[in-house]
């Protein structure tokens, strides 16, 4: 779990900006502080089941500023398996997280490292892994690049380089990326190149025109967006990585996730079951 905390922060760049709170999204640091305090959530229960058996839980506590302070992940036996404790900048990005694993009774720290101009980050690292994310804006304040350094220690680093376009009303339309290996690589290959499509001024779907044949999470392939009547995000649909599917109550807390694997890892699925307590 440690090792994923990290990925997800610093590997998977999304190009979608609709906003799920969920698990991954408390992990990352990405889910909306407003909107946890406006509905005054103080914790919220994920159980998690896998071919109807319940192989998980994971326990998130909240200030009442919608912070997440703490996390604790409990096996199907009732068990305590991890203790995560979050701190947050001053801009509301991840400044560290604290692993205690019952198991072998050890404490883990990962620090990120985040450097701001303005209220906009430039560079963002982490302890944990070998690789840093560099952002460029253009003068509107739209993220334009970013640049995923990577460097083990080795004489080669492999860097990719996202690039984003907008259309004229500030919408994002176009995301391709490149790869490169080594320092000596001035060409790189396209691996990714994606246009997205709005419909009342929600995305419905990015179309991959690069098919790549492989495992690597960087082409995500096409992938399809649909939204209930409120704006919510009902599902993300693809054939080569997961498929999510979201219910939600009246006030839009999520109720459900569903996961649904691609073929290649035998439609597996999963289903994430949300409950909440509030602060009075």
């Amino acid at each position: 779990m440690k090792i994923a905390l990290t990925i997800y922060s610093l590997l998977f760049v999304s190009t979608i900006t609709a906003q799920i709170n969920d698990a991954d999204a408390f992990y990352d640091g990405s889910y909306s502080n407003s909107f946890i305090r406006t509905q005054r959530i103080k914790s919220i229960t994920v159980d998690v089941y896998v071919s109807n058996s319940k192989t998980s839980s994971s326990n998130f506590y909240f200030n009442k500023d919608g912070i997440l302070k703490k996390a604790t992940i409990i096996d199907s036996g009732g068990n305590k398996v991890n203790d995560y404790f979050f701190q947050f900048n001053k801009h509301g990005g991840l400044f560290a997280i604290k692993n205690f694993n019952y198991e072998i009774k050890k404490l883990h720290t990962v620090f990120y490292t985040k450097v701001y101009k303005g209220d906009k980050i430039i560079i963002d690292s982490s302890t944990d892994l070998p690789i840093k994310n560099e952002y460029i804006y253009n003068k509107k304040g739209q993220r334009v690049q970013t640049n995923i350094i990577g460097n083990s220690g080795y004489p080669i680093q492999n860097k990719r380089i996202i690039k984003y376009i907008y259309d004229s009303s500030g919408k994002l339309f176009e995301v391709s990326e490149k790869f490169y290996s080594g320092i000596n690589d001035t060409l790189g290959y396209l691996i990714s190149h994606t246009f997205i499509t709005y419909k009342n001024s929600k995305v419905i779907r990015e179309e991959e025109k690069i098919l790549i044949d492989s495992d690597t999470p960087w082409n995500k392939g096409s992938i399809e967006y649909d939204y209930d009547n409120s704006g919510n995000l009902i599902s993300i649909k693809s054939k080569k990585v997961a498929s999510h599917f979201y219910n939600y109550d009246y006030r839009g807390l999520l109720l459900i996730k569903k996961t649904i694997m691609p073929e290649d890892f035998n439609n597996i699925i999963s289903i994430d079951k949300y409950k909440y307590s509030f602060f009075k």
